[in-house]
């Protein structure tokens, strides 16, 4: 029985210490609050002055050393930003899509994660590229849509 309790708080503390984190980071502009599915948007970025060389540039200057174990592959029109941790992981993709218009269009993006459990440092990596697109540009406009994703699924 005391096991049973002892494990109890153990949890409770964990839950709490992870709740003040979480809260300190919102505080603190490392992150914002996001509905649960985010990691399920894609977030479409459509600017009249910024170009792709600019946005590598200030992408290659993003401190993103509170992000643990992160890992940045830079291809010619995409970032691949990627974090794997035993069971979990995930892939994120900050991509140049082109130009139409004198309109230049982004799209950023979680290609594939899995087991959950790392939302906190997605929200902190599309935070700091959302407010690096935002000083780079103020007038800068996002759209978001649902990625329709396919999952395994089991027979048992």
């Amino acid at each position: 029985m005391t096991f049973v309790i002892l494990v109890g708080i153990i949890i409770a503390l964990y839950i709490y210490i992870n709740y003040i984190k979480v809260k300190n980071d919102e505080e603190l502009g490392k992150i914002i609050k996001r509905e649960k599915n985010f990691i399920d948007e894609r977030e479409i970025f459509s600017s009249k002055t910024l170009e792709w060389e600019e946005i590598k540039k200030s992408l290659d200057e993003l401190d993103l050393s509170e992000i643990k174990r992160l890992k940045v592959t830079k291809y010619d029109n995409y970032y691949k930003y990627s974090q794997d941790y035993v069971k979990y992981g995930w892939i994120a993709i900050f991509e140049y899509i082109g130009k139409s218009d004198n309109i230049s269009r982004y799209q950023l993006y979680i290609s594939s994660y899995r087991n959950g459990g790392v939302e906190h440092y997605i929200n902190m990596l599309f935070t700091a590229i959302e407010k690096m697109l935002i000083e780079l540009d103020p007038d800068i406009e996002v759209r978001k849509e649902v990625i329709k994703r396919k999952t395994k699924r089991s027979f048992f």
